[in-house]
């Protein structure tokens, strides 16, 4: 599903859509962040912070996920890529910063490396 590299070189792959294990992630600074999503690869890269929401609806008991978002937070501002499973569409939006998921802040955002330009690439 991912894979981070940290500014020591070493690396932690995450798992799958349904678990991610975001929350198991060193307390270390993220120098890149690939995703994989079928046949395409995103990478991001030069953030100071990086996160992401799996949005989910709830249909006769059953979770069923309609988005996947990647982010990655500069200055005042946070770049998405949403992977839209309703729409079967990929796109970047831009948010300020505490308004980055429906209008709110999100929790959960791992440090990266501040100096660095940052970066979205999407290899086919």
């Amino acid at each position: 599903m991912y894979y981070l590299k940290f500014s020591d070189n070493t690396i932690f792959r995450g798992s799958n859509i349904y678990n991610s294990l975001w929350d198991t992630i060193p307390d270390k600074e993220i120098s890149e962040w690939k995703y994989q999503f079928g046949n395409k690869q995103f990478t991001l890269n030069g953030y100071e912070f990086y996160n992401h929401q799996i949005e989910k609806v709830n249909i006769f008991n059953k979770e069923i996920i309609t988005k996947l978002i990647l982010m990655g937070r500069k200055a005042n501002k946070v770049d998405c890529i949403v992977i839209d499973f309703k729409t079967k569409k990929v796109y970047k939006k831009e948010y300020q910063i505490t308004k980055e998921y429906n209008n709110r802040p999100t929790t959960g955002w791992k440090r990266g490396i501040k100096n660095e330009i940052p970066l979205i690439t999407c290899n086919k």
